[in-house]
């Protein structure tokens, strides 16, 4: 990317994002297998809040980071080659970190699967399961990210500001994190996983649903709160709905069905 800035090539920066896009996937789909190899079931929904969460928060933060070095068009390139560096010293530590503990935390982790990729993909298309998980998954991933992406443009035609919506995308995302580390501390404590679901899956609908008298009403409150709820119901739910996943799916591997979703 940097390269691609400083010869003012959009072709190579075009190429960065696509390698970023593709890598992206893969950092998607590993808290589930990790937390699996690395932690009891009795917390492992926590150990995927926190990765899960790291991933967001990251990328959140990454986006202040840039905007604060960023003062003019001129910082552009300086920023990225910043960036760059960060990323590609924290990236060198993962060398470091072992595959797996020593002694197996659970008979999850020490299950050794003798199936092959094309064999697992074969049995999760035969589970009825997958697709009662999937199918709203990737509805509601839909809606959430055009939430997201278009709140702009559909609040500010009746009066919002720029910054007013900026903050309300910061909210759809932020009080989901610190939910999401508190609701799956407590659904591993209380093996209720599936119920923290269904609850927090009404509050999203809830929200959704609410959001359309949000514009018209020009409320700078409702829009806020409203945010604050659809990040509780979807953003706080995504970590569960990882560790429920694994746990339908099982003896298979919870990547591949991730990985789908």
């Amino acid at each position: 990317m940097y390269g691609g800035t400083h010869i003012q090539s959009f072709g190579l920066s075009l190429f960065r994002h696509c390698i970023i896009t593709v890598s992206q996937s893969f950092i998607t789909i590993l808290p589930a297998p990790y937390s699996e190899v690395w932690f009891k079931s009795g917390s492992r929904a926590t150990a995927t809040a926190i990765s899960s969460t790291a991933n967001i928060l990251g990328s959140t933060v990454g986006q202040f980071i840039i905007a604060a070095w960023v003062k003019s068009e001129y910082d552009i390139t300086r920023g990225i080659l910043y960036q760059s560096i960060l990323l590609s010293v924290i990236g060198c530590t993962v060398v470091f970190i072992p595959s797996k503990p020593p002694t197996p935390p659970g008979f999850t982790a020490a299950h050794k699967r003798t199936l092959s990729h094309r064999q697992e993909l074969q049995t999760l298309f035969t589970r009825p399961k997958f697709y009662l998980i999937a199918f709203p998954f990737g509805i509601l991933s839909g809606i959430f990210n055009a939430l997201s992406f278009l709140i702009f443009q559909m609040c500010m035609p009746y009066g919002f500001t720029a910054d007013q919506c900026a903050i309300a995308v910061c909210l759809v995302i932020i009080p989901g994190l610190a939910t999401s580390l508190i609701v799956s501390r407590a659904a591993d404590m209380y093996l209720c996983h599936k119920w923290v679901l269904k609850i927090l899956a009404v509050i999203m609908g809830t929200g959704f649903l609410a959001f359309i008298w949000v514009p018209p009403s020009a409320s700078i409150a409702f829009l806020y709160c409203i945010s604050i709820i659809i990040s509780i119901g979807v953003v706080g739910s995504g970590p569960i709905a990882v560790e429920f996943v694994a746990k339908v799916v099982y003896p298979l591997g919870p990547e591949m069905a991730i990985a789908i979703m």
